[in-house]
């Protein structure tokens, strides 16, 4: 009698699956902004695009708020045409708030309140100039939402001068 020893049998390796391009839902417009981004970054430098994904990975987090993750990638995002719009979507989807630089003068105040005969509260929509260095002792003291508005003329006109003093105010003209 002969004993026959077989080898175990191995199994077949699994068939490889084939990766597939992500293809973002077309229903989902938020979807397919970051992707187009990503695309667009990833054509231009690899380390740009990788630097992207970090900062999404770190405003997903909460790490980083919108103002934070805008003004860091402000300069990577800038670069092509194609990729300044985007960028300028990514920030409304996002819901960084564009600083309008209007002048207090060109704010219209009818309908806000009024205190005494030259203060106006600011308009709820204004948006404030960023101020930078202050603390919450400042936050608390100082006053954001009153401004003094000029009152009619505030010219003096009805002030005589003599001519010592329009030659000295010519002089500070100067």
């Amino acid at each position: 009698r002969r004993i026959v020893v077989s080898e175990p049998k191995e199994d077949p390796p699994p068939p490889k699956e084939e990766i597939k391009p992500f293809k973002p839902d077309t229903s989902m417009p938020d979807e397919v902004l970051i992707y187009n981004m990503g695309a667009e970054l990833r054509r231009e430098n690899q380390q740009c695009y990788h630097d992207f994904l970090k900062c999404l990975s770190l405003y997903s987090d909460g790490t980083l708020s919108a103002n934070d993750i805008a003004s860091i990638l402000q300069d990577v995002m800038l670069t092509t045409p194609t990729l300044k719009k985007l960028f300028q979507q990514f920030k409304t989807l996002i819901g960084v708030k564009t600083r309008a630089s209007v002048p207090i003068s060109e704010v219209d105040f009818q309908g806000c309140a009024k205190s005494g005969l030259s203060y106006r509260k600011l308009p709820r929509d204004y948006i404030p100039p960023v101020c930078s260095g202050r603390t919450p002792f400042y936050d608390e003291v100082l006053n954001d939402d009153w401004v003094s508005v000029t009152n009619g003329r505030e010219d003096f006109t009805h002030v005589k001068r003599t001519q010592h003093e329009l030659a000295m105010f010519l002089c500070e003209d100067d």
